[in-house]
């Protein structure tokens, strides 16, 4: 699933249409990602998107590179953390140009939260 993000009004705005706002996105959040939209994504922006197994590279040259143009960050985040064993998985942040991609596997709390406070 892509949920893409533009600033409208100083706050940013979940959009329904990638390909009409494209120029406005501000960041994209690429969540279980289909190879699709993973195409879709390195089409629009002339990247590589990771797949799910570099993310998951130990070593930390793996984890900040410079590819293309882009510079990408991969960290690891909780989810689930009001469970005793937390899930932690990779989520990789990717910034093209003026815009932030985020690709992730699981759902860290600050994904649910942070596009409602910054929408107010």
């Amino acid at each position: 699933m892509i949920k893409a993000f533009v600033v409208d009004n100083d706050r940013l705005r979940l959009t329904e249409d990638l390909a009409a706002d494209g120029d406005r996105v501000v960041w994209a959040d690429l969540f279980n990602p289909t190879k699709e939209e993973e195409a879709r994504i390195e089409s629009w922006l002339g990247i590589a998107i990771p797949t799910r197994e570099e993310m998951e590279e130990i070593e930390i040259s793996s984890r900040l590179y410079v590819e293309d143009g882009g510079y990408f960050m991969t960290a690891v985040l909780p989810a689930q953390t009001e469970a005793d064993d937390p899930l932690m998985s990779p989520v990789t942040f990717a910034l093209a140009g003026n815009r932030l991609i985020t690709i992730r596997y699981h759902e860290p709390k600050a994904f649910k939260t942070f596009p409602l406070r910054a929408e107010k």
